[in-house]
């Protein structure tokens, strides 16, 4: 006698953060690059390809201290 269940595979959740980063007045916003994620999430033998650029928080377009956020964010992998 054969049987059957239905299930769901869920993707896993990966924790990216922006690393420290700086900014001079006038230059490019810096390439979407410098940031962090819990390798420990990432199934062994799995690639991933990050895409996306930063937000910069309430910035006017002046001099001064500003946060920089993931904006927008994709991973890509083979999983």
């Amino acid at each position: 006698m054969e049987s059957s269940v239905t299930f769901t595979i869920s993707q896993k959740e990966i924790a990216v953060t922006p690393n420290a980063i700086s900014k001079t007045f006038g230059e490019a916003d810096p390439d979407f690059a410098d940031f962090s994620y819990d390798e420990n999430a990432v199934v062994e033998g799995e690639t991933l390809a990050f895409t996306g650029e930063y937000g910069l928080d309430n910035y006017k377009g002046n001099v001064g201290s500003y946060a920089y956020n993931l904006g927008t964010i994709a991973v890509d992998s083979d999983n």
